[in-house]
């Protein structure tokens, strides 16, 4: 077996680590093929940020933000999460790639930038209060993340109004 695979921790520390990099590869790409500024680029995201009805549309649609913009919002997502797993007493395992991948799949359509801290404070006040380490309540914190979205997004999809 190959040394970097002898510790899963560090190797899902790296995938989790060429996924971000990925989307940052992806925003710069999508950046020079539609021609976005980074003025423009950071307006997108703002606007992807603060539109309504989040639920219902990819964010890839233009009027949200675009894919340069999409991108940007998974990629900074993404970017948070990893660092996270880096905190002392995070021990990512096969729970943490499902919370990371589902975290990211999510940031393309309901989960911003913008939206994400609360269940993180949440989970950090949590923290505080039982005086347990953040670290290892990473994988609740990431994990938690997506739920909201999913849940809400199911009433919305099956709306027959």
């Amino acid at each position: 077996m190959k040394e970097q695979f002898k510790e899963p921790a560090g190797a899902i520390r790296r995938l989790f680590g060429l996924f971000t990099a990925l989307c940052a590869i992806a925003t710069i790409v999508c950046m020079i093929d539609s021609g976005t500024g980074l003025q423009e680029l950071l307006a997108n995201l703002a606007q992807l940020c603060t539109q309504p009805a989040q639920l219902t549309k990819s964010f890839f649609d233009a009027s949200y933000g675009g894919f340069a913009a999409t991108f940007l919002n998974v990629f900074l997502i993404c970017l948070i999460c990893s660092l996270l797993y880096t905190l002392p007493g995070a021990k990512p395992d096969g729970l943490s790639v499902l919370a990371f991948f589902l975290t990211a799949g999510f940031s393309f359509w309901g989960i911003t930038i913008l939206n994400v801290w609360f269940l993180f404070v949440g989970v950090a006040l949590y923290s505080l209060v039982k005086k347990k380490p953040l670290g290892s309540l990473v994988n609740a914190m990431v994990f938690a993340r997506w739920r909201p979205t999913f849940f809400c997004a199911i009433p919305a999809r099956n709306c027959t109004a």
